[in-house]
């Protein structure tokens, strides 16, 4: 069983690989941002894979909240990125309140 498993990890990475060498490749060719839609629509892939592709691009493909979609890093003006980098740090700033306020109500729930 352990095997089997591992055959599908391996191919499932393979295809995880292929699917950010296509969108990385396409969204290259593309000067314009693209809305997951769109490349929903040229590449059927689902906006949550987009979603997970980008963020394994090693930073290939641009995108953040509030941003029209996502674009390859070569296609971005420095504002842009700035833009993108600003909103990254915003929103993780953020979680990083988050998971402090969650460990508060942690050690305090445990500790009673």
């Amino acid at each position: 069983m352990e095997q089997q498993e591992l055959k599908f990890s391996l191919a499932q990475r393979a295809t995880k690989t292929q699917q950010l060498n296509t969108l990385v490749s396409w969204l290259k060719g593309k000067a314009d941002w693209q809305s997951s839609s769109a490349i929903t629509t040229a590449l059927g892939l689902h906006s949550r894979t987009i979603r997970s592709l980008a963020n394994q691009s090693d930073g290939l493909i641009i995108s953040a909240q509030g941003t029209p979609g996502y674009k390859h890093i070569t296609n971005c003006t420095i504002a842009e990125l700035e833009m993108v980098m600003a909103k990254l740090d915003h929103a993780t700033q953020e979680l990083a309140k988050r998971v402090t306020a969650i460990r508060k109500r942690y050690h305090a729930r445990h500790t009673a």
